[in-house]
């Protein structure tokens, strides 16, 4: 026999009490003297027997209904070995996305299934936990209580592909003996139908229900625009449902308010802006207040004060046109001939532009060979006369064919170009060339001819032009193309603004710093230390990060002790959406979790007693009350 609360079964220490109080308060008999009590003494003794009989009977009955009463309180039980090996192990899937962040009957989805689950485990019961992010294998409810309490939602989502192929792995071999339990809202993130099939696993589902809602997200936040003197931040925002009311954003950096913003929403969606000074560090937040989902009421932003992108222009051609895109304010532009470069400068740079070098040293090419390989970026621009350009892997032949060719095709995939233009035109003014100096057949091209060939094409960190650009031979230098296109190139070696990454997916971010052989880039904020993936080029470390950020924010770069950037995390906002898969063609869907475990508990009993054990208590307090009653 099995008890399902034993600890109750101290409570029969208790049955002492009684024994010990019946002991020392025996009723003791008086003598008292009379005339003749020969005929008396049968009767005396029959009546201290009987009283004496008595009163252990009566101890005896109410030891043991109070014995029956705490065992049944204890839930004693039968197990049946048959039952309980077919039972196995259990898994339990938690699911701690972000959509478990909204409101059910009693509380968030998610507090409400941790709570569930605290209250219906059995306390013996081994089992496998996991969420989104983390593993609790073979514990049981009084270990991971406190761990589960502190589980927060996350903006980590898993498919449930990923569900059951984890599951599966947990179970290992046991598959077929292994009850699975999967606790989510399972929301659709996909237009994808949900597997009719866990493999081996015994499944039940749990589709937890939220609450009507309309809740309010800040969808995305980007640079509009940005002039010498201001930048100007734009804000999307959606709605589940339509709303009369304004929506409120507040621009905070780390210590106060800055600005305000109200815009309203119409077909589910809204616009807002904010406006900043230029070329200033800025980190702080965009704000609303909803109450039906949090994670996405903010958006971390993070502006670093860019450092200048170092150019190196060695230019044989009789004019420089460069100097005009790369001013200033952004870049340290230097020019030079070849026969004056000092190649120890080539290493230092960001980025190189041959423009129209006839002949190319062997050494130079070996350096530009090593300056890609590092990271650097470089630009060649052919003359319209003879050339060995194609030492160069990036160009297959130097061959010049005396042709006119008009550029007619533009490829606004290509990244050089994403977000230059606000629509997709057809008919533009197109520059011509006279000649082509480079011939290729690259699929990378970013500008092309007429007969589709290349104008503009990239090769690695090579970005090719197939013919000179002097007034001579071409009037690209004219046309509008020119100066995004250039200026782009420019700064393809270095992060545009980009005001935060997204926790879901891996980022490439090219930190402006060096390091020595043993020294490495840290992300910290507050007690969270990160090493990211990082390698490290002449002027700048790239580092990968985005996936391994435990809590969106923003997060200094250190080098050492100096904090030489800032970067800003969010969560994914797919999971603020309210579309969930159609479980009504699935079997054992519950929508508690109560209901699944009282019967897999219920299930692993051949027979509960405590009903036994009551009327057992029931009875022999009957019987205490008949011997009171009839025993003399």
């Amino acid at each position: 026999m099995l008890f399902k609360y034993p600890a109750v079964l101290y409570g029969l220490f208790f049955l002492l009490l009684p024994i010990l109080i019946h002991l020392f308060q025996l009723r003791r008999f008086k003598k008292k003297a009379f005339t003749n009590v020969a005929f008396l003494k049968p009767l005396v003794t029959q009546t201290r027997k009987s009283r004496s009989l008595k009163k252990w009977l009566v101890l005896l009955t109410r030891l043991l209904a109070a014995a029956c009463i705490i065992i049944a309180f204890a839930q004693p039980f039968f197990s049946n070995p048959e039952i309980e090996t077919s039972k196995g192990d259990l898994i339990i899937y938690l699911d701690d996305s972000a959509s478990m962040e909204r409101q059910g009957k009693d509380g968030k989805l998610l507090q409400e299934a941790i709570r569930e689950l605290l209250e219906h485990l059995d306390p013996s019961q081994t089992f496998t936990l996991f969420t989104n992010k983390e593993e609790f294998p073979a514990v049981n409810k009084t270990q991971i209580a406190n761990q589960l309490q502190r589980i927060k939602a996350t903006g980590v989502s898993l498919s449930p592909e990923d569900v059951i192929l984890k599951a599966n792995n947990l179970a290992g071999r046991e598959s077929q003996n292994t009850q699975f339990l999967w606790i989510s809202d399972f929301q659709q993130l996909d237009n994808e139908s949900f597997p009719d099939s866990t493999y081996t696993l015994q499944t039940s589902l749990v589709a937890l229900k939220p609450q009507e809602s309309n809740n309010i997200s800040i969808d995305s936040a980007f640079i509009k625009d940005k002039s010498i003197s201001e930048t100007i931040i734009e804000v999307q925002l959606s709605a589940d449902n339509e709303t009369d009311k304004p929506v409120t954003l507040s621009l905070s950096n780390t210590s106060s308010l800055i600005a305000k913003s109200t815009t309203t929403i119409n077909s589910g969606k809204g616009v807002a802006s904010f406006s900043l000074p230029a070329n200033e560090q800025f980190i702080g937040n965009i704000l609303i207040e909803d109450n039906s989902m949090t994670f996405d009421n903010v958006v971390h932003l993070a502006i670093n004060k860019n450092s200048k992108v170092k150019v190196l222009h060695v230019n044989d051609s009789p004019s420089d046109f460069l100097n005009r895109i790369f001013t200033a304010d952004e870049f340290e532009y230097v020019t030079t001939t070849s026969n004056k470069l000092n190649y120890n400068l080539i290493k230092d740079q960001q980025v190189v532009v041959l423009n129209e070098v006839g002949n190319i040293p062997t050494a130079l090419v070996s350096q530009i060979n090593s300056f890609t390989r590092s990271g650097g970026v470089v630009l060649l621009i052919p003359p319209s006369n003879q050339h060995n350009y194609d030492q160069f892997t990036a160009v297959s032949s130097s061959e010049i064919v005396n042709q006119g060719n008009k550029i007619t095709s533009i490829n606004f995939d290509h990244p050089l170009l994403q977000g230059v233009f606000n629509k997709r035109i057809q008919n533009f003014q197109y520059p011509s060339v006279n000649s082509t100096s480079i011939q290729s057949n690259s699929r990378n091209k970013i500008l092309s001819y007429a007969d589709g060939s290349p104008f503009l094409y990239q090769s690695g960190n090579i970005y090719v032009f197939t013919a000179a650009l002097n007034q001579e031979n071409s009037n690209f230098q004219n046309s509008p193309l020119i100066v995004p296109v250039i200026y782009n190139i420019g700064l393809s070696t270095s992060n545009k603004q980009q005001l935060y990454v997204g926790m879901d997916r891996q980022t490439a971010i090219n930190i402006p710093t060096t390091v020595q052989d043993d020294q490495v880039l840290e992300l910290t904020r507050n007690d969270v230390t990160i090493i990211p993936p990082q390698r490290a080029y002449d002027s700048y470390v790239q580092i990968e990060t985005g996936q391994e950020i435990p809590v969106a924010g923003i997060y200094d770069v250190r080098n050492g002790d100096n904090v030489v950037y800032n970067i800003a995390y969010n969560e994914n906002r797919i999971e603020n959406t309210q579309n969930t898969y159609n479980l009504s063609s699935l079997e054992n869907v519950e929508t508690d979790i109560a209901s699944v475990l009282i019967k897999r508990n219920e299930n692993a009993l051949e027979s509960t007693l405590w009903k036994w054990f009551l009327m057992g208590g029931l009875l022999f307090l009957i019987v205490e009350l008949l011997i009171l009653k009839f025993v003399k």
